[in-house]
C-alpha cells in the first residue's frame, strides 16, 4: 500500500507536470494563432486561410515564375530572332543595290536571298567560262607560234625542193611537178587499162583487143565516153550533196555540244537536281522528327496526366456514362480536352452548355480529392449544379456525390424537390434537412 501510495503520488506529480506543459503549449499555439493572424491581416489576406493553404500557393506562384522566366526567356529569343531577320534583310538589300535590282520586302528575303545565289552561280559560271576562254587563247597562241616555225621549216624545204628541181619559182615548180605528175597519172592510168583488159579478156588477148580499140572509130569511143562521163558527174554531184549535208548536220551537232547556253542549263540542272536531293532529306528527317514528337505528345497527354486531372476523369466518365472516357490538359496550353471511346477530341467550346457543367463539376470533384489528400477534408458546400443536366446525367452526378461523399461530408442546397427525390433514389442514407421560408 506504501509502494502504491508513492506511485500515485509520483504520477500525480508527473500528470501535474503535463497538465503545465499542456496549458504553456496551449498559450504558445494561441500566440502563433494570434501572430500568423497579424500576418495574414498585415497582407492584407483572408483571416481564414491555413498554412497548408498559402503553402499550396507560394508552391503555384512559384510555378507561374517559372513559367515566367520561361516566357521572358523565349521573348528573349523571339528578339535575337527579330534582330538576325533584321539584319538579314539590311544585308540582303544593301547586296540587291550594289547589284542594281529593287529592294525586297521583308516576307520575301527568302526568296530575294535565293535569287541572290542564283545571280551568284550565273556570275561564277560566267567568270569559269571566261578563265575558259582566256585558257584557249593562251593555247591557241601557243599553237600559233609553233605553226610559225612550223611554216619557217616548210619554206625552207619548199627552197631546197626549188633548187633540187631546176624551177627558178613556185610556178615554174609546180608546173614541172603537175607535168610529171600527169605522166605518172598517164602511165598508171595504162596500165591499169592493161590490167583491166587483161582481167576482162585474159593475158592472151591482150595484144589483139589493143589493135580493136586503135581501128575503133574515135567519135564513138568519145561520145560512148561523155555519156559515161555524165552518168559519173551525175553520181558525184549525188555524192558531193549528201557529203554536204553530212558536213552542215555534223557542224549542227558541234554547235549544240558547245553552246554555252546548254552548258548553264545543265549546270543549273545539276544544281537544282542537288538541292531537291538536299530538301527531300531535309523533309524526311522533319517528318520523321513531327511524327516522333506527336506520337510522345499523345503518349504523354494519355499517361502523364495530373493527380487532379486523373480524379477528374474518373467523375466525368461516370456522369457522362463513359461518353467521354478521358480528360487532357494539353501541354504547353491553357486549354482542357476531352476524348470519347473512339479517340475522337473535342475542346470546351465544341460541347453542349450541360456538358461542358458537367466537365467543369468533375474538374471540382478532382481538386476537392486532391486537396483532401494533401491536407484535412473540408466539408464540400453546393447550390443546385444539376439544374442543366438532363434526368440521366442528373441521375449519373448523384451518384458521384454520394461517392464525395464517402471521404467528407457534402452539403447539396436545392429549391427543387426533384433534385431531393433524385437523391433520395440514389441512396437511402441521404439526409434532408428542409430550411424556413
Amino acid at each position: 500500500l506504501t509502494e502504491a501510495t508513492r506511485k500515485l503520488d509520483d504520477s500525480d506529480r508527473r500528470l501535474q507536470e503535463l497538465s503545465e506543459v499542456k496549458q504553456a503549449a496551449g498559450r504558445e499555439q494561441q500566440q502563433v494563432a494570434v501572430e500568423w493572424q497579424a500576418w495574414l491581416e498585415g497582407r492584407g489576406l483572408d483571416g481564414t486561410l491555413s498554412p497548408e493553404t498559402c503553402l499550396e500557393v507560394l508552391s503555384r506562384a512559384e510555378g507561374l515564375r517559372e513559367k515566367t522566366k520561361a516566357i521572358d526567356e523565349l521573348q528573349g529569343r523571339i528578339e535575337e530572332m527579330t534582330k538576325a531577320t533584321e539584319d538579314l534583310t539590311a544585308r540582303t538589300n544593301a547586296v540587291r543595290r550594289l547589284v542594281g535590282i529593287d529592294e525586297a520586302l521583308a516576307d520575301s528575303i527568302p526568296a530575294a536571298v535565293d535569287e541572290l545565289a542564283k545571280m551568284a552561280n550565273e556570275e561564277r559560271s560566267k567568270s569559269e567560262h571566261r578563265d575558259q576562254r582566256k585558257e584557249q587563247v593562251k593555247e591557241d597562241e601557243g599553237k600559233r607560234d609553233s605553226l610559225k616555225e612550223r611554216l619557217d621549216s616548210i619554206e625552207l624545204e619548199i627552197n631546197a625542193l626549188l633548187a633540187k628541181g631546176g624551177a627558178k619559182d613556185e610556178d615554174e615548180f609546180r608546173q614541172r611537178a603537175e607535168i610529171s605528175d600527169q605522166r605518172e597519172t598517164l602511165q598508171a592510168e595504162v596500165s591499169d587499162r592493161r590490167r583491166e583488159i587483161e582481167r576482162l579478156f585474159g593475158s592472151e588477148q591482150v595484144e589483139e583487143v589493143l589493135a580493136e580499140l586503135e581501128e575503133a572509130n574515135p567519135e564513138e569511143l568519145t561520145a560512148r565516153e561523155g555519156a559515161l562521163g555524165d552518168r559519173l558527174q551525175e553520181l558525184d554531184g549525188d555524192l558531193e550533196s549528201a557529203s554536204h549535208e553530212i558536213g552542215q548536220i555534223a557542224q549542227q551537232l558541234s554547235q549544240i555540244e558547245g553552246d554555252e547556253k546548254s552548258s548553264e542549263l545543265r549546270l543549273q540542272r545539276a544544281v537544282i537536281y542537288e538541292q531537291a536531293n538536299s530538301h527531300a532529306r531535309r523533309w524526311s528527317v522533319l517528318a520523321i522528327a513531327e511524327a516522333l514528337l506527336n506520337e510522345t505528345r499523345l503518349k504523354y497527354e494519355r499517361e502523364r496526366q495530373p493527380a487532379v486531372i486523373q480524379e477528374a476523369q474518373r467523375f466525368f466518365a461516370s456522369i457522362t456514362d463513359d461518353a467521354y472516357e478521358r480528360i487532357l490538359s494539353l501541354p504547353g496550353e491553357q486549354a482542357i480536352a476531352v476524348e470519347d471511346g473512339s479517340g475522337n477530341r473535342k475542346d470546351t467550346s465544341q460541347l453542349s452548355r450541360g456538358t461542358a457543367e458537367q466537365l467543369y463539376l468533375s474538374l471540382r470533384f478532382g481538386f476537392i480529392r486532391e486537396f483532401a489528400a494533401r491536407a484535412m477534408p473540408l466539408p464540400v458546400i453546393m447550390d443546385d449544379i444539376l439544374v442543366n443536366f438532363d434526368p440521366e446525367r442528373a441521375a449519373a452526378a448523384c451518384r458521384a456525390l454520394l461517392e464525395l461523399s464517402r471521404d467528407q461530408q457534402v452539403l447539396l442546397f436545392t429549391c427543387h424537390p426533384a433534385t431531393v427525390e433524385m437523391m433520395r433514389s440514389a441512396s437511402s442514407e441521404c439526409s434532408v434537412i428542409e430550411l424556413p421560408h
